[in-house]
């Protein structure tokens, strides 16, 4: 089961929102992309670890 694509994610982040110009803005000083992909790693750890196990066993599969 594929629950994550993360050249999708990229995609998404990097060229359709454009992640750099966002950080860059003000509301955003406090992140850079290294922060944003640690981040994203401690999710996919978390839900590969928490909610993976659930979705498997669930009937949403």
């Amino acid at each position: 089961m594929k629950y994550y694509d993360p050249q999708t994610l990229a995609f998404l982040l990097n060229d359709v929102h454009k992640l750099e110009d966002l950080l860059k803005k003000e509301r955003f000083a406090g992140f850079d992309k290294p922060s944003i992909d640690l981040l994203l790693d401690a999710v996919k750890d978390f839900s590969d670890s928490s909610l993976l196990p659930y979705i498997k066993g669930s009937s949403l599969n």
